[in-house]
């Protein structure tokens, strides 16, 4: 029989065995094993090879630093937070959302206030991303706020334009929109290129949700400008995209396609995969309302394997419901409702209603197509109803168009007239193409229902559809 060795003497065979050892030894003894662990485990990462990697040590010696509650000296606190910071920027770059959050938030708690804002807005960045966090990533920011400086790396104006874009995730578009205006004002006032940027990205958004797309447009270019400025790639990749759902949202899709083209090879560049997967969807519905199906659906593919790699739940129920869209348009409508019941499944799981405007709406023309027009209805009011509440009023006129097709089809002429009025109330601001677009469609849906088509839309007031 085999004698161990001196490095496999005291391996534990089971791992009960192992917790029974190190609950045996008393707290002071704990304490010391763990700090001597982690001096060994600092050692090996620091004089590893040139070219090598010791990031699986990270982790470890978090944990063990952690658990040194008795040799806390001054280079075991500095190691702390270096390690600390290392594993939340490890866990960032490997789309662990989680992980991120609890290192980012253990930084927090270890660094000197002057570094405190920093780590609580990168927790509730990383929170805002995870799809399902929102209420999380909004306390998070709230605290980092109540530390932050005018300028710096998380200025005032970056964490307030950030919770201003959560707040208006999460459901909250009027809270949301003047956190945004009061960013954009701090922002100016302080100088802070950055901040402003980021600031007026958001802010766009905004703007977009309410259809003033031509204004929402003139800030997103101001913000690329700022970008490129102050060297943010990233930022100017972001900025680009959004520049291409604007023209994809004008119905300008040639245009929206090479914005979105130019994004893509900003993250290629950069490496960012997360923004990488969430364009190349915009570039598959861009694609797929040219009628480029074969284009539409490899990008769709692309995107959605992208979402589910780096685990952004919220692209991932998006393009989702999108690529439905695509399976209706081929044909296979029973692909698309099982796609659509999975993205609900999903968002049930992971206790999240955002984008079921999206959802419901796509529900809404299957069922219609299928001949299902009082479930069609349901879902077409559900969607109107999401998209009032979340302030997304192009997508709101979209659903209630599509309430006044269920209404025209089951007879309702009167409730159908309803609904097309409540479109004529928000068109006022939103593009001439775009007005033009929704009154064909009800030219279309009167013709088909045998009625007398309803007032033309023109700025927001109606005339008669035969002026």
């Amino acid at each position: 029989m085999t004698e161990p060795s001196a490095e496999t003497a005291y391996l534990f065979r089971h791992a009960l065995l192992r917790e029974a050892a190190y609950e045996l030894q008393l707290p002071t003894a704990r304490s010391s094993l763990h700090g001597l662990a982690a001096r060994i485990c600092i050692d090996l990462y620091d004089q590893r090879a040139e070219g090598s990697s010791y990031d699986f040590l990270v982790e470890e010696i978090v944990r063990h630093l952690a658990a040194d509650t008795a040799g806390r000296d001054e280079w075991a606190v500095e190691q702390q937070r270096r390690f600390t910071l290392k594993a939340a920027e490890l866990a960032a770059l490997q789309y662990r959302g989680t992980d991120a959050v609890r290192f980012w938030r253990d930084l927090a708690a270890i660094v000197p206030d002057s570094q405190r804002s920093l780590a609580l807005y990168r927790a509730g960045c990383a929170a805002r991303e995870l799809g399902s966090g929102a209420q999380v990533a909004i306390g998070l920011l709230q605290d980092a706020l109540e530390c932050a400086e005018p300028t710096g790396p998380a200025s005032d104006g970056m964490i307030r334009a950030t919770l201003g874009f959560t707040l208006r995730q999460a459901g909250r578009p009027e809270e949301g929109t003047a956190m945004l205006e009061e960013a954009l004002a701090r922002s100016r006032g302080a100088k802070d290129r950055a901040g402003e940027a980021l600031a007026l990205q958001y802010f766009s958004t905004a703007l977009r949700d309410s259809g003033r797309l031509e204004h929402a447009h003139e800030l997103t270019e101001q913000a690329v400008t700022l970008h490129r400025q102050t060297g943010n790639r990233r930022g100017e990749g972001l900025a680009l995209g959004d520049l291409g759902i604007i023209q994809n949202n004008i119905l300008n899709f040639e245009r929206a396609i090479d914005y979105f083209r130019q994004a893509l090879a900003v993250f290629e560049e950069v490496g960012d995969a997360r923004a990488a997967a969430i364009y190349t969807g915009a570039l598959a519905t861009s694609c797929f309302n040219l009628s480029r199906l074969d284009e539409s659906e490899e990008a769709f593919h692309r995107a959605i394997a992208g979402h589910r790699r780096v685990g952004n739940r919220r692209g991932l129920h998006f393009t989702m419901t999108k690529y439905a869209d695509l399976l209706t348009a081929r044909g296979k409508v029973q692909e698309a409702l099982r796609t659509l019941d999975e993205v609900l499944a999903l968002m049930r799981e992971a206790g999240t209603s955002a984008l079921l405007e999206f959802v419901h709406a796509s529900r809404s023309v299957l069922l219609l197509r299928q001949g299902d027009v009082t479930e069609a209805l349901r879902d077409a009011e559900l969607a109107v109803r999401f998209a009032r509440q979340n302030g997304m009023k192009q997508q709101q006129a979209a659903s209630l168009l599509l309430s006044m097709r269920c209404l025209l089809k089951a007879g309702r002429e009167d409730d159908a007239r309803g609904a097309w009025h409540q479109v004529a109330e928000i068109a006022a601001g939103v593009p001439s193409a775009v007005r033009e677009s929704w009154f064909k469609a009800m030219l279309h849906d009167c013709e088909q229902a045998g009625v007398t088509p309803f007032a033309r839309l023109e700025g927001g007031r109606q005339e008669s559809a035969r002026d």
